[in-house]
């Protein structure tokens, strides 16, 4: 960022790396993300579906948001 590297090993804070199992533009490669950060705390979820999908799809509300709202929940 402005010129300077960024290392996923600088992310110390608690990481949530959300992923689609069938998205074409970001493949779900979640545990890339999770093991490289630096954050002792990095957690992922994957759900079925595609990337616009998964977010406002017709069954986002059952799939995605509750795990979201949980893992924000115990991290407030």
């Amino acid at each position: 960022m402005d010129g300077r590297p960024v290392r996923l090993a600088d992310i110390h804070c608690p990481v949530l790396n959300i992923a689609a199992t069938r998205d074409p533009i970001e493949p779900p490669t979640t545990s890339i993300v999770t093991d490289r950060v630096g954050s002792e705390d990095a957690s992922e979820i994957l759900i079925d579906g595609g990337h616009v999908g998964i977010v406002v799809g017709r069954t986002a509300s059952q799939n995605l948001w509750p795990r979201v709202c949980a893992w924000l929940s115990e991290h407030d």
